[in-house]
């Protein structure tokens, strides 16, 4: 998959993204900003912002605090402007970025989120950097995404069939955790499981305990 390809998927899927995946993915949603303590005055950014699904949970939230929303495709950012809109107490900046090279400064935000994106960016390791690089030295990386290969279990028929499609579907089904969480060398504060079947892993970096990340190469 390529930037260009991505942004083409997504951009497509914008009218019928949220009949699909809110309510399948929600309960992933939910319990990864509920387990964020966020406090107020943090800066928060979502990489991978969608359509603005997550909105409501932060919602639930202590207010003062703020949201950077950052996505490839500008047809997902219309989607949840209008959403944004409905939440007024939330501090909400939404902008068409690539979430593996963004202009933001080193140490700019105490949370980077990444919602369902690891499996869907061309570069994961390059988006993971640049996670790590503008996360502020006492912050936290979350990563919300399905793996395949988690603790050693073999590949389900339906991510073999998946993975056929994944130019299509704008994801990939075979997502090894082994090659991009154990096999990185990551340091990780907390795993849980969410979803149905506990398809899905909320995973918690501090980024104090993964700089070395920042030096490595991407494959």
């Amino acid at each position: 998959m390529n930037s260009t390809r991505v942004k083409s998927v997504y951009d497509n899927y914008a009218n019928y993204y949220d009949l699909i995946f809110s309510r399948v993915l929600d309960d992933g949603r939910r319990k990864a900003i509920a387990g964020m303590d966020i406090k107020p005055d943090e800066k928060i950014i979502e990489i991978g912002v969608g359509s603005g699904l997550s909105f409501k949970h932060y919602n639930n939230s202590q207010p003062d605090f703020s949201i950077t929303g950052i996505d490839i495709s500008a047809k997902m950012l219309e989607k949840a402007r209008k959403k944004a809109s409905a939440f007024s107490k939330l501090k909400i900046d939404l902008r068409l970025l690539n979430g593996e090279e963004t202009p933001f400064e080193d140490s700019t935000f105490d949370k980077v989120v990444l919602m369902y994106v690891y499996s869907v960016t061309p570069d994961p390791i390059k988006l993971l950097k640049e996670s790590l690089r503008i996360c502020k030295d006492s912050g936290s990386v979350h990563i919300i995404n399905h793996f395949s290969n988690y603790k050693g279990n073999g590949l389900s028929l339906s991510e073999r069939l998946l993975s056929r499609y994944s130019e299509r579907i704008g994801f990939r089904s075979q997502f090894s955790y082994s090659e991009y969480i154990t096999g990185l060398g990551l340091e990780i504060a907390s795993v849980t499981n969410a979803n149905l079947f506990d398809l899905t892993r909320i995973i918690h970096l501090q980024k104090a305990q993964n700089t070395h990340i920042l030096t490595k190469k991407s494959r």
